[in-house]
């Protein structure tokens, strides 16, 4: 699914879109998670992408898509970003690798832009668009966003942009590309790419705390709601609130300007275990399920211990015992859980092929001071453990004989490299 940023506008196709070629689709019909990924946050969005093809592929494209309709009353480029006034709203966009401009309408063949679409008159643009196109195996894009009534006028939006944001893409061609970003609000949002169908590893951040995405709701917004987990679902417009609840099967209205009091709230889990440096979620779940305010107030018996976030997010910060508490806005009404921090190892033994036993020390060029802690697994043949060598499940670049010592008496096997370093469709309105 795209990226996609909408304003209110009296004109049609009040729309912009950020998005991937995939095969022979229409130009920015469709999009895939497992190459381009986006993160949001607040007012500001980033994303980073990754060609999976082979060599040679044509299809590692980024498209930003500004309508041609007269729902766009300035477009302007300076300093690598493109800066548009809707009227409503500002927004600001910047693609990292260098691109080029073309436009398509509705009445031009669908592969004007994009020579790999299908030729066939479903697959032509229902609007006419100006169209940013950036073709690279890695790339990324920053879009910041603000209401026109925060700042004086358009010029004010721009110099504010230009002068008050930074754009961090020194990493964009490694591996998985990473891009970093100051936005206006002086928030750093941080994303190195990852595949969507593996498992989240926390390399999306804000301010350097991964995002949890465990603990967000289903349906957040003032029209839709839905706790993560939850049998009922809320629909809200104008004067009529609209609660269905899946585990009995009913569907109740009410009027969302009559205040539903809360009646209590629980937690998701009574007890908790988390490493230190190490996160975890609680899950808060206020009743009635129709309650009008369900905020929750997150507090820790003991910081030093373990602290918790707003979103129910538990940080183990030193081995101990503390107790989170969540308490409703509505009632100051608690649930508690117990959460334990223990020590996490900083090795650990992951090999099943046997004991492992420590070999020769010998310098790897570190000077005088350095050396190598090599290793060799019973039954298994030698391998090059040279510090250019393919294989380095076991290597130690140590800075003294006396950690070096240290290592020798306490480590039977060394998995990874030493040191260790410690560890959507997005909607955004103009208002």
């Amino acid at each position: 699914m795209q990226a996609v940023l909408r304003w209110q506008s009296d004109k049609p196709d009040s729309l912009f879109r950020i998005n991937a070629d995939q095969g022979n689709s229409p130009i920015g019909n469709y999009d895939q998670i497992e190459n381009h990924r986006i993160m949001q946050d607040g007012k500001t969005a980033v994303g980073v992408y990754k060609s999976l093809s082979g060599a040679g592929a044509t299809d590692n494209y980024l498209n930003a898509m500004f309508p041609d309709t007269g729902s766009i009353l300035a477009k302007e480029e300076q300093g690598g970003w493109v800066f548009v006034k809707t009227g409503p709203m500002y927004f600001a966009f910047k693609m990292i690798k260098p691109y080029a401009w073309y436009t398509q309408s509705p009445t031009d063949p669908s592969n004007k832009v994009k020579t790999t679409t299908q030729l066939h008159p479903t697959a032509q643009l229902s609007y006419s668009y100006n169209i940013l196109r950036s073709q690279a195996d890695k790339n990324g894009w920053v879009l910041e966003t603000a209401g026109a009534s925060e700042y004086a006028d358009f010029a004010a939006f721009k110099n504010a942009v230009l002068t008050g944001t930074t754009v961090d893409s020194s990493h964009i061609d490694e591996s998985n590309p990473r891009l970093i970003y100051t936005n206006l609000s002086g928030d750093m949002l941080d994303i190195t790419f990852d595949r969507a169908s593996g498992a989240y590893a926390g390399t999306h951040k804000v301010n350097g705390q991964p995002i949890d995405y465990a603990s967000f709701k289903l349906f957040d917004t003032p029209w839709l709601q839905q706790e993560r987990g939850s049998t009922t679902f809320t629909a809200t417009e104008s004067n009529e609130r609209l609660t269905y609840d899946f585990g009995s099967w009913t569907i109740t209205a009410s009027d969302p300007t009559v205040q539903v009091p809360v009646s209590g709230v629980a937690l998701g889990a009574s007890t908790l275990t988390v490493g230190a440096g190490k996160t975890a979620a609680l899950t808060a779940v206020v009743s009635p399920a129709n309650a009008s305010n369900k905020n929750v107030l997150w507090s820790s018996s003991a910081p030093s211990v373990a602290t918790v976030g707003a979103s129910g997010t538990v940080t183990g910060v030193a081995p101990g015992s503390a107790v989170i508490t969540a308490t409703t806005e509505d009632g100051a009404f608690t649930a508690t859980a117990a959460v334990t921090v223990t020590a996490e190892p900083l090795f650990q033994d992951t090999f099943a092929g046997g004991p492992w036993q420590l070999g020769p020390v010998r310098q790897h060029g570190l000077g005088d001071s350095g050396h190598r802690a090599g290793g060799r697994a019973e039954g298994h043949d030698d391998v090059d453990r040279s510090p250019t060598g393919r294989d380095q499940d076991v290597r130690a670049a140590l800075q003294c004989d006396e950690l070096h010592d240290d290592l020798r008496r306490r480590v039977r096997s060394v998995p990874h490299a030493f040191p260790v370093f410690l560890e959507h469709e997005l909607l955004l309105h103009g208002v």
